[in-house]
Order: structure tokens, then C-alpha cells, then sequence
């Protein structure tokens, strides 16, 4: 991994701790401007490496009944105890179903998302569930790795999981 690149969290074993900061930013936000947000999901997460580590996260959360899509930055330095949220803002037009898909006329079409995407994971992990509840198969299948995923603005389409 380079310094200061922004790239995708890898492995499965950040997915507690990127739900946690996600948690934390509503929670900071509804503290500094007085809102009532309601954390839903983490949508995407990229990391960048800096004094500690810049998370990159878009998540959804509920505001008043309605979803809808915020893009955040969380500074971590775990070797101090230290978290802070460096930047909140909503994204104009965004939906869950996005997928990092912007609807500003560019979205038109498939785009790559990443395979640690969660959606992207329960669709894989659902995929998965489905083809062995067919199966009379005496040994469990199990997901492996998601080797490629696209998205359209809407549907979600997962290829070539290795069992």
C-alpha cells in the first residue's frame, strides 16, 4: 500500500471496526449540528494512509424517516486512542442503491464496484445460501472470494464466485 493513496479496506476482518466509525461520525455529527440522524449502513469504505489512517466512508442513514446518503472522513491514530471526524456532507441525488454510481449523467451503464462492497458481499453470500438450499450436495458450499462485481444504477450483479 502506498503512503497517502486512498484505496479500497481490504478483508473481512474490518468490517466491525468500519461499522464502528461510521457509527461514531453520525454520532459526532448529531452532536455538532444538533441533528437526529439514525445510522444505517456502511455503503463504501476506502482508507488512506496518513498520520494514522484517513477512513473515506459513504454510509446511509435515516434523517426523519428518509434515507439518505452522506459521505464522511474519519482521522484514527489507534496508537494515541485518538478518532476524529474530519468531514460530514450529504450527497445531492445519492441512493442506497447507487453504489458509488452518481446520478449526474455519468452513471449510465455498468461500473466496477468493489468486491468488499457490502452489498456486493450479501448478494454474494445470498447467492451462495441459494444455490446450496438447491443443492443435495453432502458437503456445504462456501464463498471463497468475489472475484469481480459490477453495479447499475438499481441492480447489482456478482460474477464468477469461487466455491
Amino acid at each position: 500500500m502506498k503512503l497517502g493513496g486512498v484505496h479500497d479496506c481490504k478483508g473481512s476482518q474490518n468490517i466491525g471496526e468500519i461499522d464502528s466509525l461510521a457509527r461514531f461520525a453520525v454520532q459526532e455529527h448529531n452532536t455538532k449540528e444538533n441533528a437526529l440522524l439514525e445510522f444505517v449502513r456502511v455503503v463504501k469504505a476506502k482508507e488512506q494512509v496518513v498520520a494514522g489512517k484517513l477512513y473515506h466512508l459513504t454510509l446511509e442513514a435515516n434523517d426523519a424517516g428518509n434515507k439518505k446518503i452522506y459521505e464522511v472522513k474519519v482521522w484514527v491514530k489507534p496508537w494515541m486512542n485518538f478518532k476524529q471526524l474530519q468531514e460530514f456532507k450529504h450527497v445531492e441525488g445519492g441512493t442506497s442503491s447507487d453504489l458509488g454510481v452518481k446520478q449526474d449523467g455519468h452513471g449510465s451503464g455498468w461500473k466496477m464496484v468493489s468486491t468488499n462492497d457490502v452489498e456486493v458481499q450479501n448478494a454474494a453470500n445470498y447467492a451462495v445460501k441459494s444455490i446450496q438450499e438447491r443443492s443435495n450436495s453432502l458437503y456445504p458450499y462456501e464463498l471463497l472470494e468475489i472475484l469481480l462485481a459490477k453495479a447499475k444504477v438499481g441492480t447489482l450483479q456478482c460474477c464468477d464466485p469461487q466455491l
